[in-house]
């Protein structure tokens, strides 16, 4: 019998088992990276992103409407 023909007999890893390993290793990153530089200097941005929505929303949702329209125009251009 060749190796490829072979039957793993290990112990199935359930997908719980799965879900719970990358959690924890999300988790791992996200301790990493919260209190970095870049997520340190991101932090005003985004919060004057979302006041800006907030103040704004009619306008804010033209011009994602807007910025979608011609990313989906330019995407799909046949050549």
């Amino acid at each position: 019998m060749t190796e490829e023909n072979d039957i793993n007999f290990e112990e199935p890893v359930s997908e719980a088992q799965r879900t719970n390993a990358k959690s924890s290793e999300y988790s791992e990153l996200y301790e990493q990276l919260k209190d970095s530089k870049v997520v340190t200097n991101l932090k005003p941005l985004v919060h004057q992103g979302i006041s800006y929505i907030q103040k704004n929303p009619i306008q804010s949702s033209l011009i994602a409407l807007g910025s979608g329209l011609l990313m989906g125009l330019l995407l799909n251009r046949r050549r």
